[in-house]
């Protein structure tokens, strides 16, 4: 978890274990995180601890622990898609190895902001001047993790990285299961991606930074802690519609638990 501040607005006491990725890569994700309620993995840079990042998306994914990656953490939950499902090995990054033959995760050189005006950049742009800053609206797939949580079509959020989804593995993606739940207002570039409900309880990926501020966090962290309850009230391994577990089917349903 990267916040004390967002149970605040929900009189909620949460138990927060600040774990070390390199942590994860040295020890198994299973030793680290197998008494975890819920993996929240946030935004960060480089290389070092990434591979820790991958292994606690992938350790999430394969047991039904809810899960929640912001900007990088988003990054780590596709390149552990890419990998462990869509049978990309070599699958990465292209801000850590800029010679990855899949790419998953690359540099976008150009896109348009909220305003209409078109950004460039390259590889050799200075970083902070040409990162994709600020609120930007993007627009959200009905039926989705996302859209039940805004409970709208376009939300917005703010942004602050310079790496996105690769739009050359969108369809492959999407044919082996990743949901693509939100896109920017052009759909030049992917904001969300979740897994399917039936199959996961909770695991969604954002390339905004949500927000948490102490009294009106946004309602992805709200979400996020309401499928932390569930989680933590019901057998972590009930994920089906059908099931009697009222708190695991409703939270499925898009209701509150």
């Amino acid at each position: 978890m990267s916040s004390t501040r967002t149970p605040t607005s929900r009189s909620a006491r949460v138990n927060l274990d600040w774990i070390d990725s390199e942590q994860v890569e040295a020890e198994g994700a299973a030793k680290v995180l197998g008494k975890a309620d819920a993996i929240l993995v946030p935004g960060g840079f480089g290389k070092r601890g990434f591979e820790g990042k991958v292994l606690a998306a992938k350790y999430a994914r394969e047991h039904g622990v809810p899960y929640f990656g912001i900007c990088y953490g988003m990054h780590a939950a596709v390149v552990d898609f890419a990998r462990h499902v869509a049978g990309l090995t070599d699958a990465d990054s292209s801000e850590n190895d800029r010679n990855t033959p899949n790419p998953v995760i690359a540099l976008i050189t150009e896109w348009t902001t909220a305003t209409g005006e078109v950004e460039q950049r390259n590889d050799r742009s200075d970083l902070g001047g040409t990162m994709r800053l600020g609120s930007q609206e993007c627009r959200l797939k009905a039926g989705t993790l996302a859209r039940a949580m805004y409970g709208q079509d376009v939300m917005r959020e703010r942004h602050r990285h310079r790496y996105e989804f690769n739009n050359r593995y969108r369809q492959t993606f999407e044919d082996l299961g990743l949901v693509i739940s939100g896109k920017s207002m052009d759909d030049l570039l992917v904001e969300i991606v979740e897994l399917p409900q039936q199959q996961h309880p909770w695991f969604l990926g954002c390339q905004a930074h949500a927000s948490t501020r102490p009294c009106a966090p946004a309602r992805s962290w709200r979400r996020c802690r309401r499928r932390h309850d569930a989680a933590t009230r019901h057998p972590r391994g009930c994920h089906s519609r059908e099931c009697g577990h009222d708190g695991i089917k409703n939270a499925l349903n898009g209701k509150e638990s």
